[in-house]
């Protein structure tokens, strides 16, 4: 069974002022989705804890307990009807064999697929573990499908330094996405992560000479790091970054 670690995620939107009016509504609607797609794929650990964020300039939302990787699920799948999957001599047939691979399963022994009654005829199930989503990619279906979905008033349309014309209520500039010390890697509109290792590094060696948790976003904020959300969200995700047992200095 595959292990997963919990900590915090902090998801972070940089962007230009966004519209005062549809401000409210959009760091809901933000906040909520990435939520809610997190939960509905498992990675967080037990009822979502979380605080959501909304400034002129920035989207952000704080989950506590959220996994690295999402629980191994069990799944029952149909495979095919016996009458198509076995042959008049009650041997497998090609279109058996193709299923299974197309499964994931290509050697799959035939003794060991569950045959059970599927309305008025018989079909043949398999049952196996199915490994969970990772958050890197849970949270980058999350980033797309919410994002997709904001209640923006006016979209409008912009271009990144690459070229790329990109649509959304205001240019971004930045996104940031840290799950405890990790730098998650994800990207939204064509933003730039706002967070490298390296910077994270140098701010935790920085930040160990200090006492109390309330001076890491100033000391990483120094070295061009992100001060993340508001003073305020900031020292209380210093302060969950300095309790973690997994994440604390030695």
């Amino acid at each position: 069974m595959t292990q997963s670690n919990h900590a915090s995620l902090l998801v972070e939107l940089l962007t230009e002022e966004l519209p005062p009016k549809a401000l409210a509504r959009l760091g809901t609607a933000f906040a909520d989705g990435i939520v809610e797609r997190l939960a509905a794929r498992d990675l967080i650990d037990g009822a979502p804890v979380f605080e959501k964020y909304a400034t002129p300039r920035r989207l952000a939302v704080l989950i506590r307990n959220v996994r690295d990787v999402a629980p191994e699920k069990q799944v029952r799948e149909k495979v095919l009807p016996v009458s198509v999957a076995l042959d008049k001599e009650g041997n497998p047939t090609p279109p058996l064999a193709k299923k299974l691979a197309a499964l994931g399963f290509p050697d799959f022994p035939l003794a060991e697929l569950e045959r059970a009654q599927d309305g008025k005829a018989e079909a043949f199930f398999l049952r196996y573990a199915a490994p969970g989503a990772t958050l890197a990619d849970g949270l980058q279906a999350a980033l797309d499908e919410t994002l997709g979905k904001l209640p923006i008033p006016k979209v409008m349309t912009y271009q990144r330094p690459d070229g790329t014309s990109v649509q959304f209520v205001r240019p971004v500039q930045r996104l940031v996405a840290m799950h405890g010390r990790d730098v998650v890697p994800v990207s939204a509109l064509g933003a730039i992560r706002a967070i490298r290792p390296s910077v994270i590094d140098s701010c935790r060696k920085a930040s160990s000479r200090f006492r109390t948790p309330t001076n890491t976003p100033t000391r990483c904020a120094a070295k061009g790091m992100s001060s993340p959300i508001s003073t305020i969200a900031a020292n209380r995700f210093a302060r969950s970054f300095w309790r973690s047992p997994a994440t604390t200095a030695s």
